[in-house]
C-alpha cells in the first residue's frame, strides 16, 4: 500500500470517531439564517421566538467554528513530511498540504454534510464574533421575565464591547433598578481557562494551596490548548486583490496567518476587559508560590525558571530566584516546562518572520490598501495630532486598561504655571488636596480683576481642548463636562491615618466602586514635573499593582471613572493636575462651567461696548501716518489687503535683527531646519522667548515692546479695515526667517506649499474645517521686515493649488486675509526673507497667553527701571 493510501485510510478512521464525537442535531438553517430569523422576530416583537431563535443561531455557530477547528487540528496531526532529500523536499511539502485538504474536506462534509455556511470572509463572522447575538437575546429575556439570563447577556455582550454605552446602562439598569446580584452576571462565552485563573485566585486570597495548584495547571493545560485552537482557527481564506504569481499568493495567504496567530496571545490574555500582559508568566507566578507553600522545590524550580523565559525582564521574579538559591536550592533545578519552551521558540519563529516581512517584504499596493488597513487605524485616526506636538505616549496594553492612555505635549511650560496660579493662596485640607473648581475661579476672577482673567479662560480653553481630544481618542460623538477642577496635592504634617486610596479628583476612598456599567471617563491634564513621587497608580481587582504613570507638566492621561487607581504625593513637591470627569450623559452637565462661559461673555462684551471706536477714524489716522493701501479687497478678489509703511526702515532692521540673532533654528516645526523646503534654513521667535530674553536682559525691554507694538498695530489694522463688529485677539504670533541655502539651485518647490490657515485643503479642492485643524482662526497678517531677496513672493492660490496673484515682500509691507484664504509661497533662490507673521481669532477663548504674559513683564521691568532711575535722581 502506497504511503498516501494508508495516510488516506488513517484520515477516514479519524473523520468518523471525530463525526461521533461532535454528533449533534443539525439543523436544516446555518446560524446565519438562524440569526436573521431571531433579528425579524425581535423586530415583530415576537420574545419567545426571538429567544429561540437566537439561541440556536449561538449553538450552531459554536458548533460549526467547533468542527472546522477540530478538523483542521486531527488532520493536521495525521499527515505527515516524509523524509526525502533536499531535492524533493518541495514536492513532500506540497504532497502534505494536498493530503491536509481532503482530510479537512472530507471532515467537514463528514460532519456537516451538504449544509450551506455563509463564506468565512462573510460580516456575519463579525457579528458573531463581536456577540451581536447577545444584544438581542439580552431584551428578549428581558421581556420575557428571565431576569439572571438578560443581565448575563447584557454583560457577556458588555464585555466585547466595553465602549458601548446602551449596554452599559443596560448592565447598570440590572444592577441598580432591577436588583440583579454582581454574582449573577455571567459570561456566557467565559473559557475554561480564564475560569480557572479567576477561581485559582479566589483559591490563592484563602490561602487554599493544593486547590491553587489544581487550579492554576489546569489553567494552564486549558490555556494552551485554546491557543493552538486560536492558531488553528487562522487558517482560513484570504481575499486576495486581483490575479497573482502562484508563490506570491501564497506567501500573502501565509503572512495573514502568521498575523492572525501571532494576535493570539493578546487575544486569549484578556480577563473581563482587562488586558493581562505576560498572562502565561502570570500563572507560573501563582504556581511558583504556590509550590513554594507546598514545599515543592522542584516544582517551585520549574516555575520560577518558566516564568523568566516567559518575561526575563521581570525583576521580582529574578530576585525570588536568588532568593530561592541562597536558601539551598541547586542551581541545576531551575529549567523551564518544555511545553512552554515549545510555545515561547513558536512564537519567537512568527516574530522574526513578520518583521521580516514588515522591514524586507515588498508588498503589493493593493493588497497594503487592503489588508493592512487594521494596523493603521491608530495612523489614521490619531496620527493627525502629532503634527500639532500631541504624542500618544501610552495606551490601553502598557496601562493595562481597555479606555486607558497617556498624551504628552499638550500645553506648555508657561501654561501650566498660568493654571497652577489659581490655586495659589489656597490650604491645602488636612488630606493635603486643594481643589479649585470653575466656579471658584470664577469667583477669584470676580474678587481679583483682570489678574486671574487669563489663568480662568485658559482654564476653560484647554478643558474645551480636553473634550475634542477624548472624543476623538474614544470614538464619540458628544461629551458633557460633569466636573472640573484643578486639584494639587501636597504632603500633609497631618499624622493621621486616612487609610484610603488618593484619587485624582482630590478625593480620598476607602473601597472602589463597581466598574461595571459607569459611562463615564475621568482625565487628568497635568501642570507639574515631578520629579520623585507623584505616580499614577492603578489597579487589579485585588487591589495589587497593574501599572504606573509619570507626572509632567503637559501630559494628559485618560480612563474610566471608576478604573481602581491610586496616586502617590511626593515629599517635598506639589502635584497638579486639571481633572475632568466626562460623562455623556447630557442631565450632569456641569451648570458652574456654563455659568463661567457666560460671565465671560457678558465680561468681553462690556469690554466691546467700552472700546468701540469709529473703523473709519482709525482707518484715517492710520492713513495721516502715511500707511498707503497698494491692493484693497477688489484688486485681489477676495477679504484681502496689501498696504505698506506699517513699520519704518529701523523698526523693520530692529526686528530682523532680534530673529536673525536669537531666533531658534526650527522654530514651531518642532526644531526641524529645514521643515518645509530642503533648500531653505528656517528660523522664529515666539513672543514667550523674547520676554524671556527681554527678563535676562540679554536683549533691550525696548526691542520686545517693538515686537508688541508692531503687531497690535497690524492687529488694530486687520480689525479696522476689514470693519468687522467684533475684537480680534492675537492667536499666535511670530517673527521667522527663511534663508536660502543653495542659491544655485534650480528650484521647482515652493517655499511654503499651498495652505489654509484654518482648515485642512484636501486633495479635490475642498477645506475641511476640523480639529486638529487650527478652526478658530479667523484673519491673519503679515507684516515684511525685508526685500532684499530673489524669490520668496508670496501669492494667493486657486483650490486646485495654482497660483491666483503675488505679492514681493518689502519692508514695511502689510498683507492681510481672512484665515481660510488659500497661500502659499514662492522658492526663496537668495537672501534672508524676514517677516512677523500674525494669526487673530474673533474667540477670546484662545488669546494668546503668551502675548497678554509679556505684556505684563515688560510693564513690570519698565516700572522696576523707573524706581531704579527716580532713586538714582533723589
Amino acid at each position: 500500500m502506497r504511503m498516501c493510501d494508508r495516510v488516506f485510510v488513517l484520515i477516514n478512521i479519524f473523520i468518523s470517531t471525530l463525526a461521533e464525537k461532535n454528533h449533534v442535531k443539525i439543523r436544516d438553517e446555518n446560524f446565519a439564517e438562524l440569526y436573521e430569523a431571531g433579528v425579524q422576530a425581535y423586530d415583530e416583537e415576537d420574545w419567545y421566538q426571538c429567544e429561540l431563535q437566537m439561541v440556536d443561531a449561538l449553538s450552531d455557530y459554536k458548533f460549526y467554528k467547533q468542527t472546522i477547528i477540530d478538523c483542521r487540528l486531527q488532520c493536521k496531526k495525521n499527515t505527515s513530511i516524509r523524509e526525502l532529500t533536499p531535492e524533493m523536499i518541495e514536492f513532500s511539502v506540497f504532497e502534505k498540504f494536498i493530503e491536509n485538504s481532503d482530510c479537512v474536506r472530507r471532515c467537514k462534509q463528514n460532519i456537516l454534510g451538504d449544509k450551506k455556511f455563509p463564506h468565512p470572509s462573510s460580516v456575519i463572522f463579525e457579528t458573531f464574533r463581536t456577540r451581536k447575538p447577545y444584544e438581542y437575546l439580552q431584551f428578549c429575556w428581558y421581556q420575557v421575565g428571565k431576569m439572571e439570563k438578560a443581565a448575563s447577556a447584557a454583560y457577556t455582550f458588555y464585555l466585547a464591547n466595553p465602549h458601548h454605552n446602551d449596554m452599559i446602562r443596560n448592565v447598570r439598569y440590572f444592577k441598580d433598578t432591577l436588583g440583579v446580584k454582581e454574582s449573577d452576571f455571567l459570561d456566557l462565552e467565559m473559557r475554561p481557562y480564564k475560569e480557572s485563573y479567576i477561581r485559582g485566585i479566589m483559591e490563592y486570597n484563602q490561602e487554599s494551596w493544593e486547590r491553587v495548584r489544581d487550579l492554576m495547571e489546569k489553567a494552564v493545560s486549558q490555556y494552551l490548548e485554546d491557543e493552538e485552537r486560536c492558531r488553528a482557527d487562522c487558517e482560513s481564506t484570504y481575499d486576495h486583490v486581483g490575479p497573482q504569481e502562484f508563490v506570491n499568493a501564497v506567501a500573502d495567504h501565509y503572512i495573514s496567518v502568521l498575523k492572525c496567530q501571532f494576535k493570539c496571545e493578546d487575544q486569549l490574555s484578556v480577563v473581563f476587559t482587562d488586558k493581562i500582559d505576560f498572562f502565561v508568566a502570570d500563572l507560573f507566578h501563582y504556581l511558583q508560590f504556590t509550590y513554594f507553600k507546598l514545599n515543592n522545590k522542584a516544582k517551585v524550580a520549574e516555575a520560577v525558571d518558566t516564568f523568566i523565559r516567559l518575561n526575563p525582564q521581570d525583576d521580582m521574579m529574578l530576585n525570588n530566584k536568588a532568593y530561592y538559591i541562597n536558601r539551598g536550592f541547586d542551581k541545576t533545578m531551575f529549567k523551564p516546562r518544555p511545553n512552554i519552551v515549545e510555545y515561547i521558540e513558536r512564537r519567537e519563529q512568527i516574530e522574526r518572520l513578520l518583521n521580516f516581512v514588515k522591514e524586507n517584504y515588498m508588498r503589493d499596493e493593493r493588497e497594503k490598501d487592503v489588508h493592512d488597513e487594521e494596523e493603521n487605524t491608530y495612523e489614521h485616526y490619531m496620527k493627525p495630532y502629532e503634527r500639532i506636538g500631541l504624542k500618544i505616549v501610552a495606551m490601553a496594553e502598557k496601562l493595562k486598561g481597555p479606555l486607558r492612555f497617556a498624551t504628552d505635549g499638550f500645553i506648555k511650560e508657561e501654561q501650566c504655571s498660568e493654571l497652577i496660579s489659581l490655586t495659589d493662596d489656597i490650604s491645602p485640607d488636612d488630606k493635603g488636596a486643594v481643589i479649585v473648581g470653575v466656579k471658584d475661579a470664577r469667583e477669584k476672577m470676580e474678587n481679583f480683576g483682570d489678574e486671574h482673567e487669563i489663568a480662568v479662560r485658559l482654564f476653560l480653553r484647554i478643558s474645551e481642548t480636553m473634550r475634542h481630544y477624548s472624543m476623538r481618542y474614544y470614538n464619540l460623538t458628544r461629551l458633557f463636562f460633569k466636573q472640573s477642577a484643578i486639584v494639587c496635592w501636597t504632603h500633609t504634617e497631618d499624622k493621621t491615618d486616612h487609610n484610603c486610596f488618593r484619587q485624582e479628583d482630590g478625593s480620598c476612598v476607602q473601597e472602589f466602586q463597581s466598574v461595571i456599567g459607569e459611562e463615564e471617563y475621568m482625565v487628568t491634564l497635568y501642570l507639574s514635573d515631578v520629579e520623585e513621587g507623584g505616580e499614577l497608580n492603578f489597579l487589579d481587582p485585588q487591589k495589587t499593582l497593574q501599572s504606573s504613570l509619570d507626572v509632567q507638566c503637559g501630559r494628559l492621561a485618560g480612563f474610566q471613572n471608576g478604573d481602581r487607581h491610586y496616586i502617590e504625593v511626593p515629599n517635598n513637591e506639589k502635584r497638579c493636575g486639571l481633572v475632568i470627569v466626562f460623562t455623556t450623559d447630557p442631565s450632569k452637565d456641569e451648570v458652574a462651567y456654563v455659568e463661567t462661559l457666560k460671565f465671560l461673555h457678558q465680561l468681553e462684551q462690556d469690554k466691546i461696548d467700552q472700546i468701540f471706536d469709529d473703523n473709519k477714524n482709525i482707518l484715517e489716522e492710520f492713513e495721516k501716518r502715511g500707511v498707503k493701501v497698494i491692493k484693497n479687497s477688489s484688486e485681489l478678489n477676495g477679504e484681502r489687503f496689501v498696504v505698506d509703511n506699517l513699520a519704518t526702515q529701523e523698526e523693520c532692521d530692529t526686528l530682523e535683527n532680534l530673529v536673525l540673532e536669537f531666533g531658534e533654528a526650527g522654530s514651531g516645526y518642532k526644531g526641524e531646519l529645514r521643515p518645509l523646503s530642503a533648500h531653505e534654513g528656517f528660523h522664529g521667535l515666539t513672543i514667550e522667548n523674547a520676554q524671556k530674553l527681554a527678563f535676562s536682559e540679554l536683549v533691550p525691554a525696548t526691542s520686545v515692546q517693538l515686537f508688541l507694538d508692531l503687531s497690535e498695530k497690524v492687529r488694530l489694522y486687520v480689525e479696522k479695515y476689514f470693519n468687522l463688529s467684533r475684537p480680534l485677539y492675537f492667536d499666535y504670533t511670530h517673527l521667522v526667517c527663511r534663508t536660502a541655502l543653495d542659491e544655485t539651485a534650480e528650484r521647482t518647490d515652493l517655499s511654503h506649499p499651498v495652505h489654509s490657515d484654518n482648515c485642512n485643503l484636501l486633495p479635490n479642492g475642498t477645506c475641511s474645517k476640523a480639529y486638529p485643524a487650527y478652526i478658530h482662526r479667523d484673519y491673519s497678517a503679515l507684516l515684511y521686515l525685508n526685500g532684499d531677496i530673489d524669490g520668496g513672493e508670496f501669492f494667493f492660490a486657486f483650490s486646485n493649488k495654482t497660483e491666483q496673484m503675488s505679492i514681493k515682500p518689502k519692508c514695511g509691507r502689510v498683507v492681510g486675509f481672512n484665515a481660510g484664504e488659500f497661500h502659499g509661497v514662492k522658492a526663496l533662490r537668495r537672501g534672508h526673507r524676514c517677516a512677523l507673521a500674525l494669526w487673530f481669532t474673533h474667540n477670546p477663548q484662545y488669546k494668546e497667553l503668551a502675548h497678554l504674559q509679556a505684556k505684563k513683564i515688560i510693564a513690570r521691568k519698565r516700572k522696576a527701571e523707573m524706581k531704579i532711575k527716580h532713586s538714582d535722581e533723589l
